[in-house]
């Protein structure tokens, strides 16, 4: 019993002490954030409206914009979508997108503590793209499905998406298929929103979602 502890324990530290770690708060503990996760379960994704003002919208857009211009350099990014990496280290604007207790109410529910943000990144569709492939963010990784979630992705919707501009696409419940099913086309649905109010469509890794 004692070892049994000794390892629960020991997952739960933060041994290199690298990382400044949120603590959860009751705000991350919401009868909001609770029903978020029981359509994040049950389809793969769940839509969550108005998460940020429109005027953090408008100065995340005003910085972004002026850090946008290099394009993909393959067609999985796209040749005429604009991208910026690393995010966090070129503008304080998103810092409030990384640690929204919405978001993190969800991940401490996925994850175990201690989850880590991989990556963040503005995405710029221009005219003229074409569709992404449709595809698992977590595709890299060698295990059967199902399975447990190992990842998550949210998008942050500045401006409007619609399926002109580009919309993130989704396939419903494709995070519970197993690795001889494969998604089409006409299976995908657009996460559509409009009035450019900052809401977040936050999917399963596991499920299917091109950027596209």
């Amino acid at each position: 019993m004692s070892e049994s502890l000794d390892a629960q324990r020991y997952k739960k530290g933060d041994h290199a002490k690298t990382h400044r770690r949120l603590k959860p708060g009751p705000e991350r503990n919401t009868v909001e954030v609770e029903q978020d996760f029981e359509k994040l379960m049950r389809d793969g994704y769940v839509i969550i409206e108005k998460l940020i003002p429109l005027e953090t919208c408008t100065a995340i857009k005003e910085e972004g914009l002026a850090l946008l211009g290099q394009t993909g350099r393959n067609p999985f990014e796209g040749h005429q979508t604009q991208r910026v990496y690393n995010v966090l280290s070129k503008t304080r604007a998103t810092d409030q997108l990384a640690v929204h207790p919405r978001i993190l109410g969800l991940m401490d529910r996925l994850f175990e503590p201690g989850f880590l943000l991989s990556q963040s990144q503005i995405i710029n569709i221009l005219p003229g793209e074409a569709s992404q492939g449709l595809h698992h963010d977590d595709a890299f990784y060698r295990l059967p499905r199902p399975r447990q979630p190992l990842g998550a992705a949210t998008v942050w919707a500045v401006d409007d998406f619609n399926e002109d501009n580009g919309a993130t696409v989704i396939v419903p419940e494709s995070h519970t298929w197993g690795n001889d099913r494969y998604a089409k086309r006409a299976e995908a649905i657009p996460a559509v929103y409009g009035h450019g109010r900052g809401y977040a469509p936050a999917s399963l890794a596991g499920g299917v979602m091109p950027s596209t």
